[in-house]
């Protein structure tokens, strides 16, 4: 094909996605705003809205004496650190008396330092549904916050690269530069790793996939990122010191 029909033909292309995204404007992926606030997300993912009421209730109250004389064997087996097994019901009776024989906390406080820094606090960190014992969707996303707001997002995406790819440059308005990289393990099999990746003033985005021998590699993999969060981490990798500094 002529080289310069070659030329049109991109350059129309890329006029058309100019045409369907316009300078500035905001960019959703999954239901999601790259960088819209904690606030924002919480609405769209209640399940983290439940994970931090959960994580700042209150521990349950203890047994009280009454409790613990009305006590089954059962109950008494429930109890927290084998204390139904260590100590005999007198035993047990005077230390609910001083309020010591905790009831069984129910609450899954994994990860709770995170929500309750990025969501409550406004901080910096990366929540993963995976983390917190949550029903994730097929494509096992995680999101990183910075100062409360959500700068970067990455999903495993169930979907044809080729898909992914062309959605994403008509929301982003702007063709990719693409790269490919031919691997060899030692039992020569080999594989192609793909790469779709776009700068622009406002994001930093890329697609990539790998058709690997091994089977759960094929998901193209999306990454997004403000344009000030990837700078910012660009500079922190090259201000990083070498090892043999």
């Amino acid at each position: 094909m002529p080289q310069i029909y070659v030329a049109i033909v991109l350059l129309a292309l890329s006029f058309q996605l100019a045409a369907q995204s316009k300078p500035g404007q905001e960019l959703r992926i999954k239901g999601h705003v790259i960088g819209e606030t904690a606030e924002q997300f919480l609405k769209s993912e209640p399940m983290f809205r439940n994970k931090l009421d959960e994580c700042k209730a209150a521990p349950p109250l203890p047994y009280t004496v009454d409790e613990v004389k009305a006590m089954s064997a059962a109950d008494f087996a429930a109890l927290p650190n084998s204390m139904g097994f260590t100590y005999s019901r007198k035993k047990l009776i005077a230390m609910a008396s001083e309020g010591k024989v905790p009831r069984p906390d129910k609450r899954k406080l994994s990860g709770c330092e995170t929500v309750i820094g990025v969501f409550d606090n406004h901080g910096t960190g990366t929540v993963d549904c995976t983390l917190y014992d949550m029903l994730c969707g097929i494509d096992i996303p995680n999101w990183g916050f910075n100062d409360g707001r959500m700068v970067r997002l990455t999903y495993s995406v169930f979907g044809a690269y080729e898909v992914v790819r062309d959605d994403l440059a008509k929301r982003i308005g702007q063709l990719p530069i693409e790269t490919a990289h031919e691997y060899q393990n030692g039992f020569g099999a080999s594989w192609t790793r793909r790469r779709s990746e776009w700068l622009t003033k406002l994001y930093h985005a890329s697609v990539s996939e790998e058709d690997s021998p091994m089977p759960e590699d094929h998901r193209p993999i999306m990454v997004i990122e403000t344009r000030e969060h990837y700078d910012s981490e660009q500079a922190k990798a090259k201000n990083k010191p070498s090892p043999l500094d």
